[in-house]
C-alpha cells in the first residue's frame, strides 16, 4: 500500500486481518484507519470514513 507507506505492516495486516493487506484494501478503509489512527488525510476535505474513525477512537470504542 504505497499511500500508507509510513504504517506498520503488520498493523496493517491485523487492521485488515488479511496476510496480504494491499490486496483488499480500499480506499474507505485507508481513510477509516487515518482517523482510527489520528493520520492527516491525504485529501483536502476530511473524507467521511476518516471522521467515523475519529469519533471511534475518540469515544472509545
Amino acid at each position: 500500500m504505497s499511500a500508507r507507506a509510513d504504517l506498520d505492516v503488520d498493523l496493517l495486516r491485523r487492521y485488515l486481518q488479511s496476510p496480504d493487506p494491499d490486496r483488499y484494501t480500499i480506499r474507505d478503509a485507508v481513510q477509516h484507519l487515518d482517523g482510527l489512527t489520528g493520520a492527516v488525510p491525504e485529501e483536502a476535505a476530511e473524507p467521511v470514513w476518516t471522521g467515523i474513525g475519529r469519533r471511534i477512537a475518540r469515544d472509545g470504542g
